[in-house]
């Protein structure tokens, strides 16, 4: 028969008794000491089992047994109680009068003027009441849900973000990076049109000063080309109103202009002649 460990005494070994202390002593919880105070060495021996240990083990085993007899016993009995006690409970009724008519109750402690009478009643079916308190397992099913839901908020909340940024960001740093390699790629070339331009400035310049009947003309569509030509050559036609006396009469004139001398007073020279005094 097994029996848990927890409740029954443990079975005496034949080898305990087998062991003779020279250290009293040290066996009985006391080290024994130097005069000089330092701890000794606990000593021991074994010798063969006489006929007084052996007894003391026959003792030792006889009580163990006795004690797991009671300790069956007192378990059969809890058992007998609980199988007939079954479908019964206990009733605690409060008695403060302390009459004689009262029946025997028990006394409780630190309380001389209060007394409990126990009694047993028959249980009785009744119909079972529903809770309206949520259940443990409705409990752990919400909070497992809360958590779901929180994870999964935390996620939609990272997704939007990251699409946001994508959505936002992305294209303005693709124009930027653009914008700066198109700037790198022709920057080389801008320099080289700003040297020309400057060149072709200083040479018309200079072909102004040197020589007044020729016209410098720089063309930017053709790799800042200069080309000279001299006045008067190629003129434009041109066409302006002119207005002759006093009334609303007006006369179209043809006028030629040179391209290559600046104009800010051409048409000025064209005006009504001059009048003689005739009638």
């Amino acid at each position: 028969m097994s029996r848990p460990t927890n409740i029954y005494p443990e079975r005496p070994k034949l080898e305990h008794f087998l062991a003779s202390p020279t250290g009293l002593k040290a066996f009985t919880g006391a080290p024994a000491t130097t005069p000089g105070g330092a701890m000794t060495s606990v000593a021991s021996s074994f010798q063969k089992l006489n006929e007084a240990g052996y007894a003391a083990y026959l003792g030792a085993h006889t009580k163990w047994l006795n004690a797991l007899d009671s300790v069956d016993q007192l378990s059969h009995e809890h058992a007998l109680r609980r199988r007939a006690l079954e479908g019964f409970r206990e009733v605690l009724t409060v008695d403060t009068t302390l009459t004689a008519g009262n029946r025997e109750s028990i006394q409780v402690p630190h309380y001389p003027h209060l007394k409990i009478d126990v009694h047993t009643e028959k249980k009785v079916d009744h119909a079972p009441v529903l809770s309206d308190k949520p259940h443990q397992a409705e409990k752990r099913a919400n909070r497992k849900k809360a958590r779901d839901a929180r994870v999964k908020v935390q996620a939609n909340v990272a997704q939007a973000k990251a699409e946001l940024l994508l959505e936002k960001t992305v294209p303005i740093i693709k124009a930027q990076r653009k914008a700066v390699e198109e700037v790198t790629a022709f920057s080389r070339l801008h320099k080289a049109e700003e040297t020309a331009a400057k060149s072709a400035v200083i040479r018309a310049t200079a072909i102004k000063k040197s020589s007044p009947d020729l016209v410098p003309e720089v063309k930017p569509d053709d790799g800042w080309k200069l080309v000279t030509r001299k006045k008067g050559a190629n003129l434009i036609q041109s066409q302006s109103l002119v207005l002759r006396g006093k009334g609303t009469n007006a006369e179209q004139v043809l006028v030629h202009v040179d391209p290559g001398v600046r104009q800010t007073l051409a048409l000025a020279a064209i005006r009504a002649p001059t009048s003689t005094g005739k009638a």
